[in-house]
């Protein structure tokens, strides 16, 4: 018979390249950035040598590209956050803006631009590529008007690594540290950093592992949107935002082995639309926030993890349906609550259709701060909660606000819409 003459298909190998061919520390990105470059659209490997560099921009990793250390010991460390107020108002579409003190500026530098009335997704992220006099030359116009009347300012803040609507991107064993020179503008800075250390937006099929974010000045890691995200054995600690940030809709993402530890908000905050995700075998302990907070739309699977010593609640579940909390710890979390509004290791708000089972809530610090260990509100309905171990706190469904004041013990009652059996309530 006639064989085929089809081409036989084969996948090449991976390209490698090596940055430290690339290295030039007077380049703002030591010149890692162009480590990424010649790898070309086919992607492949880059490899850092060991050492810290002094990065004043982030890097952008494309599609089908592996970024790792060699050998561990790689520190990309952020240069100080700077801030600057726009003198005049510059129009969309503008390519300069006249700031009032352009000296904390470097050609280089990467920048966010924006006023008090855009929210940090809003901004014009951009490089400064020349400085005369008071202006600043940018590498990209402008996206929105910018009123200098709105407080509107230019600051060198940035991802460390970030990856943009891109497939198969993996980090690995890479560490990030702030300057620890803080955040330099007004608010919150985990609510006006522009993403985090590491940012990836609406990203799929990609991976963060084995990575260290230490002080940096917003979030440490943080998915926004996309789906089939893992981030594993990462320590994220002492961040000015969020540990690790979970917004936009992403979904079918996977969290292990992490240590979330002394951020500024929770450990792991999953907000907007997260959902069919799963966060398993995590130490979230002494954020000022929750250790697992904002949990909400649909099937979030919260297993194995211990949370402790928290400012808030453990775990806080504020909405949706389908989730599973099991085999969690919350120890003495609340630390940073009123007595007469105690914390709980495991609060339900305005959820449905939810299993809590087989999870530890113990309370040991002196005096006493999470006085729950699981905590029902007449909002939710149809959850079931069995065979949990809360030890020398209550288990319990309440009314009103789990922020509120205790209400008598009368009010804790069980309705019959929800499955509630104590389990080992003291011991």
């Amino acid at each position: 018979g006639l064989e085929s003459t089809d081409p036989v298909k084969t996948t090449p190998a991976s390209k490698l390249v090596d940055a430290g061919r690339f290295l030039d520390r007077g380049d703002a990105q030591c010149g890692l950035q162009k480590a990424l470059d010649a790898l070309g659209p086919g992607g492949g490997v880059v490899t850092i040598p060991p050492g810290r560099y002094l990065m004043r921009a982030g890097l952008t990793l494309p599609s089908r590209v592996t970024l790792r250390s060699t050998g561990g010991g790689v520190t990309l460390v952020a240069s100080k956050p700077e801030l600057a107020h726009l003198m005049i108002s510059a129009r969309a579409g503008a390519d300069t803006v006249e700031v009032d003190d352009p000296a904390v500026f470097r050609v280089g530098d990467a920048v966010s631009i924006r006023d008090a009335k855009m929210g940090p997704w809003e901004a014009t992220t951009t490089t400064v590529q020349s400085i005369r006099s008071q202006s600043l030359w940018l590498s990209r116009p402008l996206a929105r008007d910018c009123n200098s009347n709105d407080d509107a300012v230019v600051i060198h803040q940035f991802a460390m690594i970030s990856a943009i609507r891109h497939r198969s991107v993996t980090i690995e064993g890479i560490g990030i540290e702030g300057s620890g020179d803080g955040w330099p503008g007004s608010g919150e800075p985990g609510s006006q950093a522009h993403g985090g250390a590491v940012l990836l937006l609406e990203c799929e099929d990609s991976a963060v592992s084995q990575c260290r974010v230490d002080g940096w000045p917003g979030d440490g890691i943080s998915v926004q949107g996309g789906r089939d995200v893992t981030v594993r054995d990462c320590a994220i600690r002492g961040n000015l935002g969020h540990g690790v940030h979970l917004s936009l809709g992403a979904k079918r993402l996977t969290l292990r082995g992490n240590r979330a530890l002394h951020n500024a908000g929770d450990g792991l905050f999953a907000g907007e639309r997260v959902r069919d995700s799963l966060v398993e075998a995590c130490v979230l302990a002494g954020n000022a926030g929750c250790g697992i907070g904002g949990i909400e739309d649909q099937a979030m699977t919260l297993a194995l993890n211990q949370c402790h010593d928290n400012g808030r609640h453990g775990i806080e579940i504020r909405g949706g349906s389908g989730h599973v909390a099991t085999g969690n710890t919350c120890r003495d979390n609340g630390r940073a609550l009123r007595a007469d509004a105690p914390a709980a290791g495991i609060l339900l708000r305005d959820t449905a259709r939810s299993l809590v089972h087989a999870n530890q809530c113990i309370s040991d610090a002196t005096p006493a701060c999470q006085r729950w260990g699981i905590r029902e509100e007449d909002s939710c309905e149809g959850n079931v909660i069995e065979q949990n171990i809360c030890a020398r706190c209550e288990l319990s469904r309440r009314r009103g606000s789990a922020d509120a004041p205790a209400a008598p013990a009368a009010e804790s009652a069980s309705p019959a819409r929800s499955r509630f059996r104590r389990g080992l309530e003291d011991f």
